[in-house]
């Protein structure tokens, strides 16, 4: 059923793949615990996750951010619309009400006036044929009483911001994993692939105090 889709990967530890530890399976970002997968009954197999996922939407990226099912999810984010005629999969990052209001609206205005401009932003916020989802962090601990012992522990991503950078623009994902029809969407707290403040303006936004001390 489409709206149970699952998407599943595998990540072999390896210096090369940059994941430390044993081979994992993922299913829609969630790590298939080591302990309680393969996990035989008399009517099929049962895999314990170590996140709770969501119900797949059934709808498309495109139609999801026309009318999300999450209500934190806004849908005046538009430029995506490009992607209504794609038949792929994407990873889509929406900017948040904040990530707009943070703009100037004359800068907003130029921005929808400037057709390759929009366009640069446009292709910012998706990735074509690939589903990215963010998960469990997966950390090597050295052990402070036996130096050369090391040990892997697996990171709540609860605790932990993650962060997109496209198009020069760093931003931190405030809402991930939702899962659609055709991939995944992540909400982020700025507008990607747009620069439009000065350095100073963009240290007064982000850290008023440290201004201070420069200027």
């Amino acid at each position: 059923m489409s709206s149970s889709k699952l998407y599943i990967n595998r990540r072999e530890g390896s210096a090369i793949s940059g994941w430390i530890g044993p081979t994992t399976f993922f299913v829609n970002g969630a790590i298939v615990s080591p302990k309680q997968k393969d996990l035989v009954g008399v009517n099929g197999v049962v895999h314990g996750l170590m996140i709770w996922i969501d119900k797949t939407s059934l709808k498309t990226s495109y139609e999801y951010t026309q009318t999300p099912d999450n209500p934190k999810v806004n849908s005046i984010f538009t430029i995506n619309q490009r992607s209504s005629n794609y038949d792929g999969r994407f990873t889509l990052f929406v900017p948040n009400d904040a990530a707009i209001d943070r703009i100037d609206s004359s800068k907003l205005r130029d921005l929808q006036q400037d057709v390759q401009k929009l366009h640069e932003v446009i292709r910012a916020h998706y990735i074509k044929n690939a589903v990215l989802f963010y998960n469990l962090l997966l950390i090597t601990i050295r052990d402070s009483l036996t130096p050369t012992k090391e040990r892997c522990q697996y990171v709540n991503h609860i605790h932990i911001t993650f962060y997109v950078n496209s198009g020069g623009v760093t931003s931190a994902i405030t809402l991930g994993n939702i899962t659609v029809n055709n991939g995944v969407i992540h909400v982020c707290d700025r507008l990607l692939g747009f620069i439009y403040n000065t350095v100073r303006q963009q240290i007064s936004e982000d850290s008023p105090l440290v201004l201070n001390i420069l200027y």
